[in-house]
């Protein structure tokens, strides 16, 4: 779910749908978004996975999007490089497991407790996919870690802290400097 561009990494999806595929998986990826690489995600979807990937297009409403995140059986967020990656988290505030790099800002909070990691390419994204969905009660831990994960980073929680962080920062700095009665003052005559 997001932008189809090259920085988000989403020219894997159609890899990881063919490696499903070959494992004889019976998924379906649902790719929800628009972007400059939509027209060749397709193309690729069509030639390595066909069958297997379906287009969604932009997801304007933000209801929607929930819904369709709430009703999906697994993410996956292909970009190892992501700053943090709001899409996985998101899916976690969802209900919905997740499968991530194990590298990136999504490790800012994805972990082996609410996600499931994987190297970033196609097998190891497949194998990570089938895992999900072959451990009922692991995915049922990992789902709920990740609602207590997005609980956690709610904006008003995230916001609140950042503004400590910055009257902390102020705090501190106002305490550096020197009274104005110790000022020593030069002036020419």
């Amino acid at each position: 779910a997001g932008r189809l561009s090259p920085e988000k990494n989403v020219g894997m999806l159609p890899a990881i749908a063919a490696a499903l595929a070959a494992r004889g998986a019976r998924v379906r990826l649902i790719v929800a978004g628009d972007g400059p690489l939509r027209d060749g995600l397709r193309e690729a979807a069509a030639r390595l996975a066909p069958g297997y990937v379906a287009f969604h297009g932009h997801v304007g409403s933000r209801d929607e999007l929930a819904d369709l995140l709430a009703n999906v059986d697994v993410f996956v967020h292909p970009n190892a490089r992501e700053p943090f990656g709001i899409g996985p988290l998101e899916a976690m505030a969802s209900g919905t497991a997740v499968v991530v790099p194990a590298s990136g800002g999504v490790r800012a909070y994805a972990s082996h407790d609410n996600a499931w990691l994987s190297e970033a390419e196609p097998d190891a994204f497949a194998r990570a996919v089938i895992a999900a969905l072959a451990a009922p009660d692991l995915r049922a831990a990992r789902i709920k870690a990740g609602l207590a994960t997005a609980a956690a980073l709610r904006w008003p929680i995230v916001a609140a802290r950042m503004l400590a962080t910055y009257d902390r920062i102020h705090e501190a700095r106002l305490a550096a400097r020197p009274a104005p009665a110790e000022l020593e003052l030069t002036a020419p005559v």
